[in-house]
């Protein structure tokens, strides 16, 4: 079979311009962080899983109730810039509250956290979710009484104890 030098031609541009095409870059993403306790992982078995979202232990030893771990703002869905400042989602605070000895303290926890991305300007269609799971090992300090050591060596309520 023999070519046309034309249909030659046109056939080259028109590989050309389909490898010249190109989709538009990402500028806009729609970030959703879910983050969540794995309920299974919890250890001892005496620490409460009040919600996929918050843990409580031990016997208050105050009126300020006992001691916890929230995840708050989960989840967080934001409109991030591509190559943008940082932006927050999801934390994880400790209510550390003074809890009698040798009641329940946590020692472990996973924590999962799943992130999706999806295009937003311009649109698109998103990516498959990635989950992340965190193993977090925990050593909850006493309280009381005052002039306690914390455990990074410095007192009950110093710096940022």
């Amino acid at each position: 079979m023999k070519l046309s030098k034309e249909k030659v031609i046109i056939a080259g541009l028109a590989f050309g311009l389909a490898g010249a095409a190109q989709a538009a870059p990402i500028t806009t993403w729609q970030v959703d962080v879910n983050t969540v306790f794995v309920q299974d992982s919890v250890n001892p078995a005496g620490v409460n899983f009040v919600s996929d979202t918050e843990l409580s232990w031990g016997t208050a030893a105050t009126t300020a109730g006992n001691s916890g771990l929230i995840i708050s703002d989960s989840p967080a869905n934001t409109l991030v810039d591509t190559n943008g400042a940082l932006v927050p989602n999801v934390s994880i605070t400790h209510r550390n509250n003074p809890i009698l000895a040798g009641s329940a303290s946590l020692l472990s926890v996973d924590i999962a956290s799943t992130l999706t991305l999806t295009p937003f300007d311009p649109s698109g269609i998103g990516l498959p979710a990635a989950t992340i799971t965190f193993g977090v090992n925990f050593f909850e300090t006493p309280n009381s009484p005052a002039g306690g050591i914390c455990a990074d060596g410095t007192p009950n309520n110093a710096g940022l104890n």
